[in-house]
């Protein structure tokens, strides 16, 4: 499935959750305390820090993470890989 590049990292990390209830259950419990602006910036930190972990636990960058879990084949994993470095690329010639 080929995602939009503003939705990688919400896509990705919806299905990082997926595959790991005890970080869904911790920010469930945040909801469930409090829905205000400090609660959902609490529970945005606690998903970030596991996703953040996971990678590097992986010994991969989060965007490199989050292109793991968003590739459907080693295909598109290295097309997404390709263009994310023309990305840079592109943004180190211009500067």
């Amino acid at each position: 499935m080929l995602v939009a590049k503003n939705k990688r990292y919400e896509v990705a990390c919806d299905r990082f959750l997926a595959t790991h209830p005890v970080v869904q259950a911790e920010l469930d419990r945040l909801a469930v305390e409090d829905s205000t602006d400090d609660i959902n910036r609490l529970r945005a930190s606690t998903l970030y820090n596991a996703f953040a972990e996971e990678a590097e636990s992986e010994g991969l960058d989060s965007v490199e993470f989050a292109l793991k879990i968003l590739a459907d084949s080693p295909e598109e994993l290295q097309a997404m890989r390709d263009e994310y470095q023309r990305e840079i690329d592109e943004a180190l010639r211009d500067n």
